[in-house]
């Protein structure tokens, strides 16, 4: 059989399966399936985004867990291939799992690849519970401590850790005062100040008293997938 027959008895047999009635126990199956390659992987845990039910789950995750543990042994070529494994897995499962898969976004979040830490913090902001706010109001400092470039990835992180943080900090609350008060502190060291202040009106340092910034009031994450 060659590349092109292959492939599309591949996509006959993926389109089957996401059609029928019990997709997510059919996807979750294909998923199993070790004579997938990478691309095929990657293609089927996408599938189970958007289906419900525990195979797909624990399919997912599973199929997660072993890129995790691959990603540091791959070589050069083949890294990238379990990279963006492991973000498809992220979005699938911040897709069907929601607030329920929020450790697999915080480990997503403190990894030591770019594309990786980015998908992470999207699903965080997005769908991620208050689990982790420590934890990432502390890693937004420590990004705050130099000057980010605008535009560059460290930009995105910051401002998509601070949607996350954001969401989880009711107005007047200490969680809301202390997110405030160390943006207002490292202003001039964010990639994009402006989009704060569009997101937030009055953030910005000499604005409105940080007891009266309706954080999650004022901005919705919008999901980046």
């Amino acid at each position: 059989m060659n590349y092109t027959e292959r492939a599309e008895k591949f996509e006959a047999t993926l389109s089957a399966a996401a059609a029928s009635s019990d997709a997510d126990h059919e996807l979750a199956g294909m998923l199993s399936d070790p004579a997938l390659d990478m691309h095929e992987r990657s293609l089927v845990a996408a599938a189970l985004g958007g289906t419900r039910g525990p195979a797909g789950s624990a399919a997912v995750r599973k199929t997660l867990d072993t890129a995790w543990e691959k990603y540091p042994r791959a070589s050069k070529s083949h890294r990238p291939w379990e990279r963006d494994l492991i973000c498809t897995c992220i979005i699938a499962l911040a897709r069907r799992d929601g607030s329920a898969a929020t450790d697999v976004y915080v480990s997503a979040a403190l990894h030591e690849n770019t594309n990786v830490r980015r998908y992470g913090l999207y699903a965080l902001a997005a769908v991620g519970d208050d689990r982790a706010w420590e934890t990432i109001m502390t890693q937004l400092a420590e990004i705050l401590k130099r000057k980010i470039t605008p535009d560059g990835p460290r930009s995105d992180e910051a401002s998509t850790a601070a949607e996350y943080l954001a969401r989880h900090s009711p107005q007047g609350s200490e969680r809301a005062i202390r997110l405030i008060t160390l943006l207002r502190e490292q202003w001039r060291n964010l990639g994009d100040p402006d989009l704060l202040e569009r997101w937030w009106p009055g953030i910005a340092p000499g604005g409105s008293s940080a007891a009266a910034i309706d954080l999650p009031g004022l901005h919705t994450v919008q999901h980046r997938w």
